[in-house]
């Protein structure tokens, strides 16, 4: 059973605009040429109010860190999606639609349409946005195939310390994203991701 937990979260994920501000290694990444033409949203025009995505887990917490925060651990964001376990999705109980999830069958064009910018579906009554659906998000544990033993408290299971970024460790994404069908997009996912990966369709959250 979730608890609701006391932490300041960012209404929505973090946007290219801010990242802009910090020096996370980004100008080093290697990626595929047609990920970067088409979907890694710093390399295109009219993003700038777009969720942030193709960058690593490790980028994401030197961001985070840097804005006098830090990645949410996995239990506080299901607690935080489930309104401490009192509903199954962010909106309520009802399944999703696409006013409140950004899913595969929510695109209409997908040269343009595969993220929406942020906050165009308002998901929570506490009005954050975008928990499940758009772009998938980091979370600051590493990954642990047994959920059932997960902390009882809002802190990491295992945090990943910056130093250990190249040790291509298993991180953690939660929430799904636009390459997920409505139907089977649910809270309780847990996607293994090494956390040196960098995807189209994976960003992050802030936590103060």
């Amino acid at each position: 059973l979730f608890q609701n937990f006391d932490f300041l979260i960012e209404s929505n994920q973090d946007s290219f605009v801010d990242l802009e501000l910090v020096d996370t290694g980004i100008s080093d990444m290697t990626l595929n040429p047609i990920e970067t033409n088409l979907t890694c949203h710093w390399f295109l025009d009219g993003k700038l109010d777009y969720p942030m995505n193709c960058i690593t887990q490790c980028e994401a917490q030197i961001f985070a860190q840097w804005a006098g925060g830090r990645l949410l651990s996995e239990v506080e964001w299901e607690s935080l999606a489930t309104h401490g376990g009192t509903t199954q999705y962010p909106w309520g109980d009802s399944d999703a639609v696409c006013t409140q999830a950004f899913t595969n069958e929510c695109i209409i064009d997908p040269q343009e349409d595969y993220t929406h910018a942020l906050c165009q579906r308002m998901d929570t009554t506490k009005e954050t946005c975008n928990l499940l659906g758009n772009i998938a998000e980091w979370v600051g544990d590493r990954y642990h195939d047994n959920y059932l033993f997960r902390p009882t408290t809002s802190a990491t299971w295992e945090r990943i310390a910056i130093e250990e970024c190249s040790n291509n460790l298993l991180g953690i994404t939660r929430g799904g994203s636009f390459k997920d069908l409505r139907d089977t997009l649910r809270v309780s996912d847990r996607t293994a991701v090494s956390s040196t990966t960098r995807a189209y369709h994976i960003g992050f959250r802030v936590a103060k």
